[in-house]
């Protein structure tokens, strides 16, 4: 029998968090342990969905930064560029997943809807007055540069923060922080959401000795949505990722990183693989249909049964279905994540569905 091992995660102290992080480690430290370790970084891949959100933030910044032509030859030129990023995308994934098959993007979530609305907004935008907000980083002199800004990292050293805007604007007189979601079902402003936009707005401040008077979040169809910032509130946000940041250095410095299992925080966590304190909490109540138990027998070509660990929907075994290019073999013990119901006491693997045997991670 081969058991799987788990290891605490070892990663070196933060010297500076930016808002997505700060995000991961206020819902789970050890998640952002994990995600900074070298033996477990691996489990965090990409997906259609962060594909498609990476080809939209592509797309809009071409479009921001004059680099795409005037309407109403620039919709053509959209459908040829969108054409190109997805098939790089693509080929990433399937990078990414050796041995497994991956979607035609045709057939990923959320594509057509994404393709349609994105590009047309971005196909009549006028042109930028100002060409040379590129990407870049700040330096010495940067807050003098003409806005919009696009895609520009910005740092406050001291305060041990820094991000990527994807865009900050001036409209009408008011500055304005702007992040594009991608996602098609994106609707208000979340939480994490409300604190990045914070954030960015502290960081704007930092650099160009102005407080931004908007934080906004635009959706694919050019939706939006904002809020107007607030100085004690922005303020509050810096001096809660600097109270986090010094928290999780001294649980590195102790080699005890805590987890904060909750079915909210875990569900999208793709380090469920490799997290005992997950599926020590986890119950047939979580969102996700994850199995953990000891390979029994080979059933038929493409399945085995497992003994499980921790009984799912009252029974404790429990039959997958492999996923093609997945070897499982008698006696290793095995997690697998995100599997499609297939009758009672039965689950069938995603593509994308992660898998660990024996001592595998």
């Amino acid at each position: 029998m081969t058991d799987l091992l788990w290891h605490d995660p070892a990663c070196d102290p933060l010297d500076r968090v930016s808002p997505s992080a700060l995000n991961v480690l206020l819902g789970c430290p050890k998640r952002l342990a994990f995600q900074r370790a070298p033996e477990t970084r691996h489990w965090r891949r990409h997906s259609p969905r962060t594909a498609l959100g990476s080809v939209a933030h592509k797309l809009t910044e071409l479009v921001s930064t004059g680099k795409a032509p005037a309407p109403p030859e620039r919709k053509e030129w959209l459908e040829i560029r969108w054409t190109e990023l997805v098939h790089k995308e693509h080929d990433d994934l399937r990078q990414e997943w050796p041995n497994r098959t991956v979607p035609d993007p045709k057939d990923w979530p959320g594509y057509v809807a994404t393709r349609v609305r994105l590009i047309r907004r971005l196909a009549d935008l006028p042109a930028p007055k100002d060409k040379t907000a590129g990407h870049s980083t700040t330096g010495e002199g940067s807050g003098e540069r003409p806005f919009p800004w696009v895609e520009r990292q910005l740092e406050d050293v001291p305060r041990r923060l820094f991000g990527t805007p994807d865009r900050v604007e001036e409209r009408d007189g008011r500055l304005r922080v702007l992040d594009l979601k991608s996602g098609v079902h994106q609707a208000g402003i979340s939480h994490e959401q409300r604190r990045q936009l914070l954030i960015y707005a502290h960081l704007v401040q930092h650099t160009c000795h102005r407080l931004p008077d908007d934080a906004v979040i635009q959706d694919v169809k050019g939706h939006e949505d904002s809020v107007t910032v607030v100085p004690e509130e922005m303020g509050a946000v810096v001096a809660e990722a600097n109270d986090a940041i010094d928290v999780f250095n001294a649980m590195v410095e102790a080699t005890t990183i805590s987890a904060q299992p909750d079915p909210q925080v875990c569900m999208w966590c793709p380090f469920r693989a490799v997290c005992p304190e997950y599926w020590t909490n986890r119950t047939d109540q979580w969102p996700r249909l994850d199995v953990r138990g000891v390979v029994a027998e080979r059933v038929g070509a493409d399945g085995v049964r497992l003994d499980l660990t921790t009984p799912v929907g009252g029974t404790s075994t429990f039959r997958v279905l492999l996923t093609g290019g997945v070897e499982a073999a008698v006696g290793d013990e095995l997690v697998v994540l995100d599997l499609e119901p297939a009758g009672p006491g039965a689950g069938r693997m995603r593509w994308d569905s992660r898998l660990r045997a024996g001592s595998e991670g």
